[in-house]
Parts: C-alpha cells; structure tokens; sequence
C-alpha cells in the first residue's frame, strides 16, 4: 500500500516539475 502512495508522491513530482520548466 505504501509503495502505491509512493508512486504517486513520484508521479505527482514529476508532474510539478514539468510545470515549473514550462513556467
């Protein structure tokens, strides 16, 4: 379970890093 929540947390950074370089 945790390891989901994990995936998420990176997936969710990954995508706050693609708007930051859009930015």
């Amino acid at each position: 379970m945790a390891l989901v929540v994990k995936l998420d947390d990176l997936e969710l950074h990954q995508m706050n890093v693609k708007t930051a370089l859009l930015n």
